[in-house]
């Protein structure tokens, strides 16, 4: 992360990164080589020469990174799709999923989804906090610096607003940005007790307290088989409209049931895993600006 207190930052000498010694580019450039650039107020605003661009600024108004000691700059990485703020740990599930067994076996085994949402609800705000930063901490070492962070281990109102809360905080405290996401139609949760309807309803009256409140612009909702039917979607999504959200969707991973159409159909932003999306589905969400956030396994 580049974070100065200086004026700015100058980067020089990056021809070094890909050439070294060897300075082959020389005969390009026949009056000077563009190989240094000053940065200030987050814009770049000079390249040229590393000689000249020392000879117009001054060494001890900026910071330095000199790419003859091969280091780089580049933007930072985005995350589109992570559910930050959980409890709970299923690594236990990869031995089960190397033997075989499906998504839909191991969570009637008793894990998948319902597992963390046990786990995450018995966690208070401060735990919850304490683990999403440890999370970020090594997303930002390895060079996230912007991630979309969707609920959806909560599964009641208390829950889920919980987990926006300490998700809006998180994003006030660390460097990275974070964009919050309403998941409360992850799945049904398996101690609710009315129906897929009854659930969907339940999660559209907390939309107008979301958005008054300003914790999240954009909702999700899985539209799948074992998961929500295109139609309590198309529900969920037209009140998300209503209320001034944007559309995410969690879309055709585990069957083809349409949810990558319906996703164009209804403007939505993104649609995500897309497994089993087929192509003319593609072609639908191509005409309709709709980013394909791709996540096999």
């Amino acid at each position: 992360m580049l974070n100065t207190k200086k004026e700015g930052i100058i980067i020089c000498d990056i021809a070094e990164l890909f050439l070294g010694s060897i300075h082959k580019y020389e005969p390009v450039y026949a009056n000077e080589k563009p190989d240094a650039l000053v940065i200030k107020d987050g814009k770049i605003e000079s390249i040229g020469e590393t000689t000249r661009i020392f000879a117009d600024y001054s060494r001890n108004d900026y910071d330095i990174i000199n790419c003859n000691s091969r280091k780089i700059v580049c933007s930072g990485f985005v995350d589109s799709h992570t559910h930050l703020v959980f409890a709970g740990n299923r690594s236990h599930e990869l031995s089960m999923k190397i033997k075989g067994k499906s998504y839909l076996e191991i969570a009637k085994a008793g894990g998948g989804i319902n597992y963390t949402v046990k786990e995450t609800r018995n966690a208070s705000e401060e735990e919850l906090s304490r683990l999403a930063i440890q999370r970020l901490d090594q997303m930002l070492l390895h060079g996230t610096t912007t991630i979309e962070a969707k609920t959806g281990y909560g599964l009641t109102p208390e829950s889920e607003m919980k987990l926006l809360k300490v998700t809006n905080e998180l994003n006030n405290k660390h460097t990275i940005d974070i964009i919050p996401t309403f998941l409360g139609c992850h799945i049904k949760p398996e101690d609710f007790t009315g129906n897929n309807w009854d659930y969907v309803e339940l999660m559209i009256q907390l939309l107008p307290e979301i958005k008054r409140f300003n914790m999240a612009n954009f909702v999700d909702i899985w539209v799948d088989y074992g998961a929500f039917s295109i139609e309590e979607s198309t529900a969920f999504l037209t009140a998300a409209k209503e209320n001034g959200f944007d559309l995410r969707i969690h879309a055709d991973e585990m069957e083809n049931v349409g949810a990558a159409i319906m996703a164009a159909s209804m403007g939505a932003v993104s649609a995500d895993h897309l497994l089993k999306a087929e192509a003319i589905s593609a072609s639908a969400m191509a005409d309709a600006d709709v980013v394909a956030n791709l996540l096999p396994g």
